[in-house]
């Protein structure tokens, strides 16, 4: 590879440990219910929304 290659690439591929902790962590989010879905029933949805720690909708 390159010289300039290795360098433009050292510089988009960083440690995990040099980004803050995600958004999806500390942010508020909220998870909807869709009461209509016909694969997913909504007490099942709630439960995964229960998981993630998210608020449910609906």
């Amino acid at each position: 590879m390159p010289r300039s290659r290795r360098s433009c690439r050292r510089t988009w591929t960083r440690p995990a440990a040099r980004f803050p902790t995600p958004a999806w962590r500390t942010k508020l989010a909220w998870y909807l219910v869709a009461t209509n879905d016909r694969m997913i029933p909504p007490p099942a949805q709630r439960a995964m929304a229960n998981l993630i720690k998210r608020a449910a909708l609906g």
